[in-house]
């Protein structure tokens, strides 16, 4: 054999001890010895080039790796990977859904995004008073003209539905923000400028999608608003879209000057830092004269009111937490001091499961409450917060009894669900042996003691862990 030909050889078997790290430890010898066979006989007859020859080792290995494994031995059934991978699931169509459905991505933005500090609304009647328009235009008319020393700018807005016709496209009904020419600078939508004295439309991005299939030909068009003329000036910016309700528009110039004085609207400010200083944790407020009256009027903060989703949603963490000790068992269990095969790090991995759980069914309640409560009613609104609290808390609470209950059926040692479980002992007998249901552990770990009467000595689930002598009876180990 010349030095080239042993080079070669020499390089084929390298291919195949490199190949050989994919198959299984106990059948690697074996395969190894097999493919150096077929080397051997290769090289001596000189069929083909023997290292292209040993590179088919690499699929060969990959095939018995990937026919030696199956869905059941990477995560079997009941094991803590297949639990935590399942809530995992549930945590990522949740937030999908909050991501997808346009209500709750709005709602999330604005969550996220938050506003300027300074940026408030206006209301007679506290949170409540943001719900539906209660500030009349000639109290905006009055400020506007006197409030200098209170806000740096103020605004007013009406919601309306009008109906809108396009040429080229069917007429319409759409909800409108009737509003002062400054509305969108004071709500920092810096692209969306308005000059005094003309009507202009500003149409938000799901109506320029819904009714005029986002065709972007209609900006600069002329159109109708219950006959009067307007002129379709720009999209709003999706983002930060915070007016309340389900407004789709926002009409400037013209239509605002038709509202007569005694119209009820929303009131937007940005507020002076030096007439209402820091310090108070009420919300700023101020007097003015109503009616003849003199009325208090409160500033609340558009992050306040945005923000309250993650308020609503700790409340009723806090709520279920309180309420879980009255509905459920927190002792996961009694567990002999002698502990046995359930050694120190067995019992850190216990407890870093049942935290991870915990964890995620958090999550998962938040995000699902979050997407149902946004997807039925407007970011703000007062329904939306009933409907966050009222899946919420039931949802915690379900996840909190459940996370204990599964806790209570898992193997300490393995943390797969027990199985098998057998009747054991009569209730004629509870004073002199224990009765109830006892389960096991596949792969052999130990029993669990369920009673089903507890007595002053046997009050709780008991661990009885299994010797080394009990290992003939579970051959499958922990598979």
């Amino acid at each position: 054999m010349s030095g080239r030909e042993a080079e070669t050889g020499a390089l084929a078997r390298f291919v195949v001890r490199m190949a050989s790290g994919m198959v299984p430890g106990s059948s690697r010898r074996e395969w190894r010895a097999e493919w150096h066979g077929e080397l051997c006989h290769v090289c001596r007859t000189r069929s083909c080039d023997p290292v292209r020859f040993a590179m088919g080792a690499f699929p060969d290995a990959l095939w018995i790796r990937a026919d030696g494994l199956s869905f059941r031995q990477l995560i079997p059934r009941g094991s803590a990977v297949r639990c935590l991978a399942a809530l995992l699931l549930l945590a990522a169509v949740g937030l999908l859904l909050c991501v997808a459905l346009p209500g709750p991505r709005r709602a999330f933005s604005a969550v996220r995004d938050g506003a300027p500090a300074n940026l408030v609304v206006i209301s007679s009647d506290g949170y409540a008073g943001t719900q539906s328009p209660s500030i009349s235009l000639a109290h905006y008319r009055e400020w506007r003209a006197n409030g200098s020393h209170l806000f740096r700018q103020v605004a007013f807005c009406r919601p309306e539905v009008r109906r809108m016709r396009l040429a080229h496209h069917p007429p319409a009904e759409i909800a409108v923000a009737v509003a002062s020419e400054n509305l969108l600078r004071v709500l920092g939508f810096s692209g969306a400028e308005s000059r005094s004295g003309e009507g202009r439309l500003f149409l938000s991005r799901s109506v320029w999608r819904t009714q005029f299939h986002a065709d972007p030909r209609v900006i600069g068009q002329a159109a109708t608003v219950d006959g009067s003329r307007v002129t379709i000036a720009g999209l709003l910016p999706e983002g930060g879209w915070h007016l309340p309700g389900q407004v789709q528009a926002v009409l400037t110039g013209d239509g605002f000057g038709s509202l007569p004085s005694t119209a009820n609207g929303y009131v937007f400010a940005r507020l002076r830092s030096a007439a209402f200083p820091k310090g108070s944790s009420a919300w700023p407020s101020f007097f003015a004269e109503g009616n003849n009256t003199l009325l208090e009027y409160e500033c609340i903060p558009f992050n306040s009111i945005f923000e309250q989703p993650i308020g609503i949603f700790l409340f009723a963490l806090l709520a279920a937490c309180i309420a879980l000790p009255a509905t459920t068992a927190l002792r996961l269990g009694d567990y002999p001091e002698d502990r046995g095969r359930v050694t120190p790090r067995a019992g850190l991995r216990r407890w870093s499961f049942l935290l991870a759980k915990l964890a995620l069914v958090v999550a998962v309640a938040g995000l699902w409450s979050f997407a149902l409560a946004y997807a039925s009613a407007a970011a703000g609104s007062s329904a939306a917060l009933y409907i966050q609290m009222g899946t919420a808390f039931p949802g915690l609470l379900c996840a909190f009894r459940w996370a204990l209950h599964d806790q209570r059926k898992r193997c300490p040692e393995c943390l797969r669900l027990l199985s098998n479980p057998a009747r054991v002992g009569q209730p004629s007998c509870n004073f002199l042996a224990w009765c109830g249901t006892e389960w096991m552990c596949q792969s052999g770990h130990g029993l669990l003691h369920i009673p089903e009467l507890p007595t002053c000595w046997f009050s709780t689930q008991r661990w009885l862990c299994l010797d080394a002598s009990w290992a003939s009876l579970f051959p499958s180990g922990g598979s």
